[in-house]
């Protein structure tokens, strides 16, 4: 059998529009868990593989709908998910840009590069996943582009499908319900996609980690003597805390540094402060406590002079060691 994700006929004859939401043919017991709506946006298309620190990518302008879905308890795997909605993508006018599947895409860097919608919504394998993008050119709105992206992930015996549409009319058609656990995404929670400024930091953060064992959690921010972080975002733990949610195998301690500023004892109390403080934001974020140490060094490994104040603002932080051993 087959489930409409997308409205009936009679309420579709109701609305003439010229470039509706994508309905796509999915299996019956196909769950919608997430519909997010963003009446003028961006979305960052990927168009390529993550290479050489960014991921290429097309901006895409207009309205946009942000769809996750889920099939439970199928031997469907991510192809035989992603397979179909392509074809039926290529009937309905889309040209493919841009396939691939897991590490070919750019792996870890990847998965945490491009928009994916929150746990538990949507979920992505880091070693089953595919991912297309598609555009169509729309003649009735001035050759204005229409994007569609897709993200298929097989976990245990649950198929997860996210769907990114942008286009003038995608949210005019309303998306019939699917299942009791369909929600929307309050005003002021949507994701955004990040700018490669800030991709490129964050995403390098585990790169490094893995490869040479430790990394600089780099845009925090102590002020001098003070335990907790400053006020503000952090996107380094919040790259840290993706990677250690969807890798729960992974353990790593977190180790204090302070300046120079002060006696040695007095500084190691105060880095192992900081390291907990940065722990404690980790566990906030969902991350298991199991998987976290502590523990803090003081002035004792410096990365630049105290004899200047932004040399003593670098030593001020904190580092993510890698300890596991497989």
């Amino acid at each position: 059998m087959i489930a409409r994700l997308l409205p009936l006929a009679l309420v579709a004859a109701l609305m003439p529009i010229a470039a509706p939401a994508m309905e796509f043919d999915l299996p019956a017991n196909a769950k919608l868990t997430a519909r997010q709506t963003e009446e003028t946006g961006s979305y960052a298309v990927p168009v390529g593989p993550w290479s050489d620190g960014a991921l290429p990518t097309l901006r895409a302008e207009g309205a946009i709908l942000r769809r996750a879905m889920r099939v439970d308890g199928g031997a469907l795997s991510s192809p035989q998910v992603l397979f179909p909605m392509r074809e039926q993508l290529l009937k309905a006018g889309y040209e493919v840009l841009f396939e691939c599947k897991a590490r070919a895409c750019g792996g870890f860097d990847f998965r945490f590069g491009t928009e994916v919608m929150a746990e538990p919504d949507m979920h992505v394998d880091l070693g089953d996943f595919r991912f297309l993008s598609a555009r169509r050119i729309n003649r009735e709105r001035g050759a204005k582009p229409e994007f569609v992206s897709l993200m298929v992930s097989r976990g245990s015996d649950t198929a997860w499908i996210q769907v990114i549409e942008v286009g003038a009319d995608v949210l005019r058609q309303p998306v019939a319900s699917v299942g009791k656990s369909s929600r929307s995404a309050r005003a002021g929670n949507n994701p955004h996609p990040a700018t490669r400024s800030r991709l490129v930091p964050q995403t390098g953060l585990i790169a490094r980690m893995e490869s040479d064992g430790t990394a600089v959690l780099g845009d925090l921010v102590f002020d001098t003597g003070a335990a907790s972080l400053s006020q503000g975002e952090y996107g380094t733990l919040g790259t840290l805390a993706r990677y250690l949610r969807e890798s729960p195998e992974r353990r790593v301690t977190l180790v204090g540094h302070t300046d120079a500023e002060g006696s040695l004892q007095g500084n190691i109390s105060l880095s192992k402060r900081r390291a907990r403080s940065v722990g404690e934001h980790l566990v906030a974020l969902g991350v298991s406590p199991a998987q976290i140490e502590t523990d803090g060094v003081g002035y004792l490994s410096p990365l630049a002079s105290n004899l200047t104040e932004e040399g003593r603002r670098k030593n001020r932080r904190v580092e993510a060691m890698l300890t596991s051993t497989r």
